[in-house]
Parts: structure tokens; C-alpha cells; sequence
């Protein structure tokens, strides 16, 4: 079996247990002024079961992909958007902060790049290997999750 396929595989495998653990945790309710809610929502509304193409323009990349993210993951997004994807490459935070006024609408107004630039590095999505240049890490699509 190919590695994408087996890549596209284990994908379909988290999406299912994520909404395993959406459905299991909806079935414990908590009372609350006579109305029943679920203790938990779940982490996004979907998560990427298909492949992100690189290809679209910034404005669609960001619009398709960078629903119901939080800064740091929007933050990495933008930093795999400008590196296609590609583990190795190194992207500037001058790169990432000109890009991320290019289309502040789209992510959320004004970029706080310290802040999310080291909270996407404890989430273990991104690494520096210098000051102001970061790449993407193996785990970087578990922002979409």
C-alpha cells in the first residue's frame, strides 16, 4: 500500500474516533434551568479527511481551511500555507506577518506573533530552528482536529 494511502487511512481513522468521542461524551448531560446540554462540544465542526491543496489562492486557502481555528492554529496555517506544506522548508515571521495582514479579515484581525508563534510551538505544530523562521512539524495537521 502506497504511504498516502496508508496516510489517508489513519486520517479516516482519527476523524472516526474523534466523533466516537463527540458522540460518548453528548450522551453525558448536565442539567442546567431544566434543560438538558451536553457536557462538550466538539473540537472543530470537521476535520480534513481529504487532502489540502496547496494550490488554491491565499484568499480561498485561508477562507476553506482556516474555519473554527484558534490564533496559534490559524498561526500555523499561515506558516503552512507559505511553505506548501513542506516539512524542511523555513518560512520568515516576516513572511508570515506580511501574509497575515494581507488577509487579516479572513484571520481574525491583528497578529500576535510571539504569542502565537509559541503556542503553536507547544502544541508542537511548528519548531524554530533560529529566531524568526519556523517550519512546519510532523504533527501539524492536528490543528484541523
Amino acid at each position: 500500500m502506497k504511504a498516502q494511502k496508508l496516510q489517508d487511512k489513519l486520517q479516516q481513522i482519527i476523524s472516526l474516533a474523534e466523533e466516537c468521542r463527540y458522540a460518548l461524551s453528548a450522551q453525558k448531560y448536565k442539567k442546567s434551568g431544566g434543560i438538558s446540554q451536553p457536557l462538550s462540544k466538539p473540537t472543530t465542526v470537521h476535520t480534513r479527511k481529504e487532502k489540502i491543496n496547496f494550490s488554491l489562492n491565499s484568499r480561498a486557502f485561508f477562507k476553506e481551511y482556516g474555519k473554527n481555528l484558534s490564533g496559534p492554529k490559524r498561526f500555523v496555517l499561515v506558516v503552512a500555507y507559505l511553505a506548501k506544506g513542506k516539512r524542511g522548508s523555513n518560512v520568515s515571521s516576516g513572511e508570515v506577518k506580511s501574509c497575515w495582514n494581507k488577509h487579516k479579515k479572513l484571520l481574525g484581525g491583528k497578529l500576535t506573533t510571539g504569542v502565537y508563534g509559541t503556542r503553536a510551538k507547544e502544541g508542537g505544530w511548528l519548531d524554530a530552528t533560529k529566531d524568526g523562521f519556523y517550519h512546519l512539524t510532523v504533527s501539524w495537521q492536528k490543528i484541523f482536529n
